[in-house]
């Protein structure tokens, strides 16, 4: 296992922190007030950056989850909501990869170089319980007859215009043997957009719901088997919580940074604020929890690319990280004092966008059960190293 990056992954993160600097930062107060930016996922898609996970021969650059890993984990550091989008597009095109027939991926990859996929799996009344979704797929000459309801989609409505649907095509079977994977375009007759949410946080990552009515898709059309959907939902969302714990890692060390920074710069009791030794406690849990974040991320995402199992890793990453981004930001606050609780200071808005963390890709409470099952029951002994 090495962690030391190829000349070509320093050069790409060269570029990535130029570009995040030059030009998404100064959008910080547009995307605050007006939200996700087309221009900007336009911009993404010249530089080649919305088409990393996208395979070569379908006209992206192929680049291994480590290297998506921190690509996310960069551009996060400037704007978590911009890393979000690209998080939900590149979890998605990992399932296109590996399920997709060669005809289906010849037909959807060269797209996701520019335009942007997300994956519809929530439901109004399901949230992470997939036994009460109720959006069905029906078989009929040539194709399916989809109809349904998904919410909180990531990229949703504004953003994404490829959609992997998860659908129910079996009702005579369980839960984990009766859900398939559709793709469809946003330009569907039977697509239909609903609402956009109205988050405090993650701004510059649009979240909406779409509707479904008689929505016809080819069965070339069909990501992997039927009935293999949720084995398909299960990898998207290991996929996602390494990619999530990149985005918690960002958050984590933009909150360290500033905090180190304003601590040099303000003064207390006639020194400054970092010869505290209340305020080096706090300097002291981001800087830990900064560091462990990054190696839980990255040795999530190597499993990954080495086809180990990875699924506890993929999960604590996400879980470790959204706990201690959301700490990082508190702690940032606190440090700040009354400045910290001001719009005018670039730390309440880390709490913000760490919150968001706690809630995508499965609950808090969930994913702790995820992973103590994982340690009690499935692999106890093993050792990932």
């Amino acid at each position: 296992m090495n962690f030391n990056f190829t000349n070509e992954q320093k050069m790409l993160r060269k570029m990535i922190r130029k570009f995040s600097q030059e030009e998404i930062a100064p959008l910080y107060e547009t995307i605050e007030r007006e939200g996700y930016q087309q221009k900007l996922t336009d911009r993404m898609a010249d530089l080649g950056i919305v088409g990393i996970a996208v395979p070569e021969n379908y006209g992206g650059s192929g680049y291994d989850f480590v290297t998506q890993t921190m690509v996310i984990y960069e551009i996060a550091k400037v704007n978590p909501g911009v890393a979000f989008t690209l998080e939900a597009h590149w979890k998605a095109v990992a399932q296109v990869v590996t399920y997709g027939s060669d005809d289906l991926k010849a037909r959807w990859l060269p797209r996701a170089n520019r335009e942007l996929f997300t994956f519809g799996q929530t439901e109004p009344g399901s949230g992470s319980d997939a036994s009460t979704q109720q959006t069905t797929a029906k078989k009929v000459d040539d194709g399916w007859i989809i109809n349904g309801n998904k919410s909180f989609l990531t990229n949703g409505v504004l953003g994404a215009s490829m959609y992997l649907i998860l659908a129910i095509t079996d009702e005579t079977k369980d839960l984990e043997n009766s859900r398939t994977v559709f793709i469809l375009d946003n330009k569907n007759p039977g697509f239909e957009n609903g609402r956009v949410e109205a988050f405090i946080g993650m701004k510059g990552c649009p979240v909406g719901d779409i509707y479904l009515s008689d929505a016809f898709v080819s069965d070339q059309d069909r990501l992997g088997n039927i009935n293999e959907g949720m084995e398909i939902g299960h990898e998207a969302h290991h996929t996602a919580r390494f990619l999530m714990g990149a985005l918690a890692s960002g958050i984590i060390d933009t909150a360290l940074n500033l905090s180190v920074d304003y601590t040099h710069e303000r003064e207390l009791f006639g020194n400054k604020m970092a010869h505290l030794d209340g305020v080096k406690f706090r300097i002291a849990d981001m800087a830990m929890s900064a560091q462990a974040s990054k190696l839980i991320m990255y040795h999530a995402a190597w499993l990954k690319d080495q086809g180990k199992n990875h699924k506890r890793e993929t999960t604590t990453s996400k879980l470790f990280g959204s706990d201690q981004a959301l700490k990082a930001a508190n702690h940032a606050m606190q440090i700040f004092g009354a400045y910290g609780y001001s719009k005018e200071y670039p730390v309440e808005h880390l709490w913000r966008d760490a919150k968001a963390l706690q809630y995508a890709e499965g609950a808090y409470e969930k994913l702790q059960i995820d992973i103590a099952n994982t340690v009690l029951f499935e692999n106890k002994g093993e050792d990932n190293l």
